[in-house]
């Protein structure tokens, strides 16, 4: 874990998943209300997506999406065997 925190790609990694869980988060709102959403519902996205992003981000590295970043992700490589 001390290798990762010091990579540039961790954390590039790292910013592109919260983009990413944002803009799905975001986009399931739109398709859930036909891309008309309620003011109401926004606020309840504003108030959620505080908790989503950092529980997406420890699901993630639980199941070992950020395990190895040193070039290359773990999910990206591929077996020989």
């Amino acid at each position: 874990m001390k290798n990762i925190l010091g990579n540039f790609h961790f954390y590039l990694m790292l910013f592109l998943d919260v983009l990413l869980i944002a803009a799905a988060y975001l986009l399931a709102f739109l398709l859930r209300f036909e891309g008309q959403v309620p003011p109401s519902e926004w606020v309840h996205l504003r108030e959620t997506l505080p908790y989503i992003i950092p529980l997406k981000l420890l699901l993630f590295a639980l199941f070992g999406l950020y395990r190895e970043c040193g070039g290359t992700p773990a999910s990206w490589t591929w077996s020989t065997s």
